[in-house]
């Protein structure tokens, strides 16, 4: 079971003998779309809990200085890539290994996306479904956190 209190995470465990045993944790986050308004803030809050966070973002409904202002606060993982380019993807879920993902990518310009509606399909969709599927394949083996 997971609890948070205050700043801090904790996971409680029971042992054998029934005893309730409480240990300080942090988690890994990975964060799409983190270089975005909402994602940036979300990664704000996650460092300033002492979270491991891991951003994908492909700039495009963002900014760069945006991670250069989060530079100033903490460090983090950061790769450029679309969410629909699967094996890169994969490779960063095999080397970051995240307890949690939190999916912000994604276009969201509503008068754009009647405009250009196979680009928001592709973006939106597809990048989701992407993410979906490698976190499926990477987690089949894995079990649940408790």
């Amino acid at each position: 079971m997971i609890f948070k209190v205050g700043k801090k995470y904790y996971k409680k465990e029971i042992w054998l003998n029934n005893k309730i045993r409480e240990k300080l944790f942090y988690m890994k986050i990975l964060v799409t779309g983190g270089l975005g308004y909402i994602g940036s803030h979300t990664v704000l809050e996650l460092l300033s809990n002492n979270h491991e966070v891991c951003i994908i973002d492909n700039l495009q409904n963002s900014k760069y200085t945006t991670k250069i202002t989060l530079d100033l606060f903490k460090s983090y993982s950061f790769f450029e890539f679309d969410l629909v380019d699967e094996s890169k993807l994969v490779k960063v879920f095999k080397t970051f290994m995240p307890d949690i993902v939190i999916h912000f990518a994604g276009l969201k310009d509503v008068l754009e996306s009647f405009e250009k509606p196979l680009l928001y399909y592709k973006t939106n969709l597809l990048s989701s479904l992407s993410l979906f599927n490698v976190m499926t394949y990477i987690s089949a083996a894995a079990l649940p956190l408790n």
